[in-house]
């Protein structure tokens, strides 16, 4: 999760940031050797070597397994007090436990809480980053 974390949080921060820096230029970003002509390869990279947000989903997925794995074993149901991270993954295993087994089921709960799915990414994001002693980017 590291390096997805890693990869997601540079190109998008990148992105952002030279977009940012587009407006404060104004005009001049449009004069052929200001070069702001190469901006074009970060959208490249936010698709190349995984597509930024199926690297979101892949890694909101692994987390939710992990949750309902421990959840399992330990045969205690989730604290409503946890962190982010935990009340998230506990609000989306309630929502598939209803489709459990369906794959189809699953697959339109997991797109109709897109919003969740992505949430619970960015706060495995932020853990990771937290985890690795990196400042929130």
């Amino acid at each position: 999760h590291a390096i997805a974390t890693a990869k997601v949080k540079a190109v998008e921060k990148s992105i952002d940031l030279c977009w940012r820096l587009k407006q404060e230029v104004g005009s001049y970003a449009l004069m052929a050797d200001s070069g702001f002509r190469h901006l074009d390869f970060l959208s490249c990279c936010k698709f190349a070597e995984g597509d930024s947000r199926v690297l979101m989903q892949k890694m909101a997925r692994d987390r939710l397994k992990r949750f309902v794995k421990e959840a399992k074993a330990s045969g205690k149901p989730p604290v409503t007090s946890a962190g982010e991270e935990e009340q998230l993954c506990a609000a989306l295993a309630g929502k598939m436990a209803a489709a459990t087994g369906d794959k189809k089921g699953e697959a339109a709960i997991w797109d109709e809480e897109w919003l969740s799915v992505y949430a619970l990414a960015e706060a495995t994001m932020k853990r990771t980053l937290t985890e690795f002693g990196t400042p929130r980017i």
